[in-house]
């Protein structure tokens, strides 16, 4: 019978150590972008501003949800803490344009909170606060004025049969269209948000063309070389001009003041056409002298397109009457 090795001698040498490498975990963190979602700290809604946009939310939810008539019924005095008589009226009362005045408050602040910072950012984060705010408290909203009707429906026990069954009808309508309400309150809200939105942007893409020329007028030569783009086009009754033929002539004006009217603008995906009228109080220097500038209204249209630096114009061009 063979004999199979069980044991074996090992050897005297001692084994030899692996190779151990330090490792540790590193965090890039240089371009992590702070914002609402993760340190929440940039853009805060004060009390008052949350304050009142609750109170326009619950006036919607009141309005779509069929509850006003709950809130102007007499109550016992005993659930007096709840909505009052007083504050019922108020909610059922129709003001979306006290809203909007709100939220155009809110937007210009923003606005002029980025631009005092010269960050685009603090716009974006902005807005987006207060959709995240609309949100959840339009649930928060709900849930708030389900319970208050409930408290109405349990105060008519026992004292008014007929209208407690009424009432109770009404709250369980209320609980179980809250999709629905939710939906046409959330749809009036951003509907409005929309329309700011709209009436900002004309505001903006108009003032492109304002800002430009007042850079002319204070000669702030660095502005103006960055408004034009590499590929910029002119035409003027004099003929072409390509960027740095305009940005000479631009240099030798002294403009005092400027008149702009019949301003209009088509936006069209990342480009901008503004059509308007100047009139020009100012001289020209030539080689033969100061000269005036045209003093009789011009036809001017600009192409701004939307670049990586921002806005830039792209083409102009220039018509006399």
């Amino acid at each position: 019978m063979p004999k199979l090795p069980v044991f074996r001698l090992r050897s005297s040498e001692p084994p030899t150590l692996p190779d151990l490498q330090y490792r540790a975990i590193a965090l890039a963190l240089s371009n992590l972008q702070l914002g609402v979602d993760n340190l929440r700290y940039d853009v805060f809604l004060s009390s008052r501003v949350t304050a009142d946009l609750s109170f326009h939310l619950a006036r919607y939810i009141c309005r779509f949800g069929e509850v006003e008539s709950l809130f102007e019924m007499d109550v016992p005095v005993a659930h007096s803490k709840f909505i009052s008589a007083q504050s019922a009226t108020k909610l059922s009362k129709p003001g979306p344009t006290d809203l909007k005045a709100l939220l155009v408050s809110i937007h210009l602040a923003i606005l002029n909170r980025a631009k005092s910072e010269n960050n685009p950012s603090v716009d974006v984060l902005g807005r987006l606060a207060v959709f995240k705010f609309l949100r959840t408290e339009l649930n928060v909203q709900f849930a708030r004025i389900l319970e208050q009707c409930h408290v109405k429906s349990k105060s008519l026990e026992g004292v008014r049969q007929v209208k407690m069954m009424q009432t109770q009808e009404l709250v369980s309508s209320f609980r179980v269209r809250k999709k629905i309400i939710l939906r046409r309150a959330g749809y009036e809200v951003f509907r409005l948000i929309g329309e700011i939105e709209k009436e900002t942007d004309v505001y903006k893409r108009q003032g492109l063309e304002r800002v430009f020329w007042k850079q002319i007028q204070a000669a702030n030569w660095v502005e103006v070389e960055r408004a034009l783009s590499s590929n910029y086009a002119g035409v003027t009754p004099a003929g072409g001009l390509d960027r740095e033929a305009a940005l000479e002539q631009y240099r030798t004006w002294q403009l005092k003041a400027f008149s702009i009217g019949d301003l209009k603008t088509e936006l069209n995906g990342n480009t901008i056409v503004v059509t308007y009228t100047i009139t020009l109080n100012g001289a020209a220097s030539t080689t033969s002298g100061s000269q005036p500038l045209p003093s009789t209204p011009q036809h001017m249209m600009t192409v701004w397109q939307q670049q990586k630096s921002g806005w830039v114009e792209i083409a102009h061009s220039v018509s006399q009457p």
